[in-house]
């Protein structure tokens, strides 16, 4: 069916070649209402590592309204137990998945009208290449204070939220609100003792570093923390390490930053700056005594003071609910699950979902109801 909007139709395109769509998207993102992981940069340098090895379809699925694109979507369909998935691109380096929009266009939609926007939108790209059904997880309910569209078909029953910070004006204001005179005279004491053991440098790194050192002794880092937490680590593989050295040739997105005693690495952190927001993503440290100095936590208090001298407005902590992250944030984004079907091996999948949603819901208000109706012992 024909949608119009202010009398101008809204019209639907899948195209498989990135090269074709290279122009508008960077015109798009340059409006805002992207995140860093919808970038062309993002999304183009985990297509030439990620995506390699993935045997999927990926293409590309635009909105046009009054001839100009107004909504950018990197697909890709994977096959698995379920049938095909349409997803959005970016899975496992990717913290939120999410369109890009023009902001101007995001404004005068409703739930009513996005809904038949994304029935076309998977419409041209079940026509391109087919599917069973979407799964896309980590949605931000907004982007750049603007509604997002697709967080209006959110299906998840959990609230899960995402930590940021609404960075304050000044370093000296920050410090007030952030610090209590405890944190900032241990954070002193901390600095203080590090310099005890040579030159202490705080660097974001540029072209005067080896910024694939840094990238190395990151992932080894990261990899060790998580293994020794029975976690599972994705950063000893080959196309995971080689995604962020290439990324990091995007200095427009990418942020490497390390703290180093007598040219040592010590801490180091990969993130991205895009827009008003920093996003805080990977971080480790040197294990052993360096612990007891707290880097890691010396580096982040050096990157909110390097955010607001930079001008950023928010602290993205990204996806991750660790404790610490609490303590730093004013400001939580909820984040949402859309699922949707295509054929009926798809609606196995999405009935399946919702039953298990339920049911996680169901015995999270009893459980919660026997807590709260249990006698109080005397």
């Amino acid at each position: 069916d024909l949608l119009l909007i202010e009398n101008q139709k809204i019209e639907f395109s899948v195209i498989a070649d990135i090269d074709k769509v290279r122009d508008q998207w960077l015109a798009l993102q340059s409006k805002g209402m992207t995140f860093c992981f919808q970038t062309y940069e993002w999304i183009s340098t985990w297509i030439e590592t990620i995506g390699k090895g993935r045997h999927s379809d990926i293409f590309f699925a635009q909105v046009f309204f009054a001839d100009q694109l107004v909504c950018l979507i990197p697909f890709e369909i994977t096959s698995g137990k379920w049938g095909r998935r349409l997803a959005i691109v970016g899975d496992p380096v990717s913290d939120y998945f999410s369109p890009s929009f023009d902001p101007s266009f995001a404004k005068k939609i409703d739930p009513q009208m996005w809904i038949k926007i994304w029935k076309g939108i998977t419409n041209a790209v079940y026509n391109f290449s087919r599917f069973d059904y979407v799964y896309i997880y980590q949605i931000p309910e907004s982007i750049d204070g603007v509604v997002n569209p697709l967080f209006w078909m959110n299906r998840s029953k959990s609230d899960i939220f995402c930590y940021q910070r609404i960075l304050e004006v000044d370093v000296p204001t920050f410090k007030s609100k952030a610090f209590t005179s405890k944190m900032a005279s241990d954070s002193k004491r901390r600095l203080r003792n590090l310099g005890e053991l040579g030159t202490v440098k705080f660097m974001q790194a540029d072209n005067t570093v080896d910024s694939n050192n840094i990238i190395e002794f990151l992932l080894e880092e990261k990899h060790n923390q998580l293994t020794s937490q029975n976690q599972v680590s994705i950063f000893k593989r080959n196309d995971i390490q080689q995604f962020f050295k290439k990324l990091f040739e995007h200095r427009s997105i990418a942020h490497l930053s390390v703290i180093q005693v007598d040219e040592k690495n010590v801490a180091a952190h990969f993130g991205a700056q895009w827009n008003n927001r920093f996003y805080y993503m990977v971080q480790a440290y040197r294990d052993g005594d360096w612990r007891k100095y707290a880097v890691s936590r010396l580096l982040l208090e050096w990157l909110f003071e390097m955010s607001i001298e930079s001008s950023k407005s928010v602290f993205d902590f990204t996806i991750g609910a660790e404790s610490y992250k609490s303590t730093w944030c004013n400001s939580e984004i909820r984040i949402g699950t859309v699922i949707d079907f295509k054929t009926t091996r798809g609606l196995i999948f999405h009935s399946s979902y919702l039953i298990r949603q339920w049911a996680r819901s169901f015995f999270a208000r009893t459980s919660k109801s026997s807590v709260e109706e249990k006698p109080v012992s005397t």
